[in-house]
């Protein structure tokens, strides 16, 4: 008969009861099943261990006293089930998805780079949770495309390491116990069925995540870490240097003879302008002139570095090299000056005749005949 066996899982130090799991198994024989019976029916006396309005499970046992339970909320609005480690709201996992989140939102506040640190990937847990990091802080304009690409990359390598590490594990302990080989699909997982140490306590959680001691951990990052108020001047141009228009003291000459020029005669006028604005012309002639000679200076450089460039490539050539070297120059230099004489012969001689003799003689005879007729 199939015998209904409850395992309550004690917290650590104390009797209480953290979980109820029902499993089902086949007896295999008399003794097996007295021994299932004996070690593992639950008393008449106990009941089913229930929850409390503050998130805490209980059992019927006055004894036992109650534990506290995650508060993170999933995605189809179901508390976490994990008891939550000491002194914390949360439990292990979902404390550091806490954490994470924390993180970003201080980021985001203060505008200051963010780095993804990926927690060693030895499960499809901790695969799992850094793949939710990476895609937060992508969706979050934190991290740049091509990086992220390369993490998913490197998560999409360890997710199949470790499954084809769980199925070779599975292979072997079936072939070592007699069983037929386990099909690919089995042992993905990698549950263990005997009794795991969880951790209890985090207590360098702050700093590890470089939070404040005492943060409110159950407050949303957004309101723990406000967002900077939002630039105006977010997304508008540059504006440009605006050009500096410098006077100079001809220019002001010339204005104040234009001023007094109703007080002047047209003669002393013209001669003084022409003058002022011989001096402006001159002025500007020299400032044009230092600007050609700077790109003559820049434009010397350039070539002169091409020279020393191929001086140095000379130099690292040996003799075998730069005899080649000018045999390939001098080929060049042939080949020119005969394309340059070929051209040159083309142009001198004159153009053919269209038809040449025979067709003008056929002409001829075609005009004698006429004049016969």
């Amino acid at each position: 008969m199939p015998v209904n066996e409850n395992h309550e899982i004690p917290e650590a130090g104390a009797s209480t009861a953290v979980g109820t799991r029902n499993e089902t198994t086949d007896a295999g024989s008399e003794t097996g099943a007295h021994q299932q019976d004996e070690a593992h029916l639950p008393s008449p006396e106990k009941s089913s261990a229930g929850t409390s309005d503050s998130g805490e499970k209980r059992t019927a046992n006055r004894k036992e006293r109650p534990v506290k339970l995650c508060l993170h909320v999933m995605g189809d609005g179901v508390f976490c089930q994990i008891a939550a480690l000491s002194g914390r709201p949360y439990c292990y996992r979902h404390l550091r998805l806490r954490g994470q989140q924390m993180r970003m939102a201080r980021a985001i506040a203060q505008r200051q780079p963010y780095q993804v640190v990926l927690p060693p990937l030895d499960d499809m847990q901790a695969v799992q949770a850094a793949l939710a990091h990476v895609a937060a802080a992508l969706s979050a304009g934190l991290l740049e495309r091509r990086h992220a690409g390369l993490l998913l990359y490197t998560l999409q390598q360890a997710s199949g390491n470790l499954r084809f590490l769980a199925r070779t594990q599975a292979q072997a302990q079936a072939q070592s116990a007699g069983a037929p080989l386990l099909p690919p699909s089995v042992g993905d997982s990698g549950e263990s069925s005997g009794p795991q140490r969880v951790v209890q306590e985090y207590p360098e959680f702050e700093a590890e995540f470089g939070l404040p001691s005492g943060l409110d951990l159950t407050v949303p990052p957004q309101v723990a870490f406000p967002p900077p108020e939002k630039d105006p001047w977010a997304g508008q141009p540059t504006p440009q240097p605006r050009s500096m228009n410098r006077w100079t003291k001809e220019e002001i000459e010339a204005e104040e003879l234009v001023d007094r020029r109703s007080q002047m005669s047209e003669e002393s006028y013209n001669k003084q302008i022409t003058k002022v604005n011989g001096k402006i012309e001159r002025k500007v002639t020299a400032e044009l002139r230092k600007e050609r000679e700077a790109e003559w200076e820049a434009e010397a450089a350039r070539r002169n570095a091409r020279e020393e460039e191929k001086a140095q490539r000379w130099r690292s050539m040996d003799a075998a090299q730069q005899r080649a070297y000018w045999e390939g120059v001098q080929d060049a230099h042939e080949t020119a000056e005969r394309d340059r004489r070929q051209e040159a012969a083309r142009a001198r001689k004159p153009p053919a005749k269209v038809g040449g003799e025979a067709a003008t003689a056929g002409m001829d005879r075609v005009a004698e005949n006429e004049a016969a007729k």
